[in-house]
């Protein structure tokens, strides 16, 4: 998972010194907002909203972390 820091929108400046920033989400951040999104839209009756958000948040990190891991590997063109 070496590219979960990568920029989800790369948008890269160099400057006098060579030194390179990139703006706004990362990859890993970006995947797990997605699949919060989703856990959210997909989630019924909310009983115990603080504990059900913790819930929900540890499986988009978990998710994202799954997904970039699956990316990481080789996959032969279909």
């Amino acid at each position: 998972m070496s590219n979960a820091n990568d920029s989800a929108f790369p948008l890269a400046a160099n400057f006098i010194a060579g030194d390179e920033v990139t703006y706004g989400l990362n990859k890993r951040e970006l995947f797990a907002a997605m699949a919060m999104q989703g856990l959210c839209a997909g989630s019924s009756a909310l009983a115990d909203c603080e504990s059900t958000s913790k819930a929900m948040a540890r499986m988009a990190v978990a998710d994202a972390d799954a997904l970039l891991a699956e990316l990481a590997k080789k996959h032969p063109a279909a």
